[in-house]
């Protein structure tokens, strides 16, 4: 059965993905500067942020015949959030920044994974629920399900929070994703569709 999910699983992610994958590969991220240190958040100033939480998929046939194309709720709650000036850390693709959340009185620290490449078409929304939203939304439903039926002694699964998130005080009001930062040691693991 496990099979079965992930073959049908990679053929449907893979053919959602197939439209970007000719445009969008690896960014030459070279040029791109990475500061470890934590911001000084007095220094940032305050921007406003259209949230869209995750919705994740209700069933494992709508997962594995991709009928949730939409993955996040339709209406965003407006945030007031400050974000570092350069990445922590990058990948091939996007750079993961420090960032805070200011609500209802509470500073909440998270991350944003922004594209590296600074055209356009890489920051759309659709562009973050294709290749960054539908991966995750899928993979919590499936680390869900998993931990329904799993034995007692065996271990659990964990993920991050992630949601979409649209820049409103920025030119073009670009998109990113956002994550809650991983305290701790953990495990750290890839699967790449070929």
């Amino acid at each position: 059965m496990i099979s079965t999910i992930a073959t049908s699983m990679a053929t449907s992610m893979s053919k959602s993905m197939s439209s970007s994958a000719s445009t969008v590969t690896k960014i030459d991220a070279k040029h791109v500067k990475v500061d470890i240190k934590e911001p000084d958040w007095a220094t940032l100033k305050m921007e406003h942020v259209n949230k869209f939480l995750l919705r994740p998929p209700v069933s494992l046939d709508a997962l594995i015949e991709g009928e949730e194309d939409i993955l996040v709720e339709p209406i965003p709650t407006v945030y007031e959030q400050k974000v570092g000036l350069l990445p922590f850390s990058k990948g091939a693709m996007r750079g993961a920044y420090h960032a805070e959340e200011h609500h209802k009185g509470t500073i909440t620290r998270i991350v944003h994974k922004v594209m590296l490449s600074s055209d356009p078409k890489h920051l759309t929304r659709r562009r973050y629920e294709v290749e960054s939203i539908s991966a995750q939304a899928a993979a919590i439903y499936l680390a869900m399900e998993y931990m329904k039926i799993k034995p007692a002694d065996f271990p659990t699964i964990e993920f991050s929070d992630c949601c979409l998130l649209q820049y409103l005080n920025r030119p073009e009001t670009p998109y990113c994703s956002q994550e809650m930062p991983l305290e701790g040691n953990y495990m750290y693991y890839i699967i790449t569709i070929l």
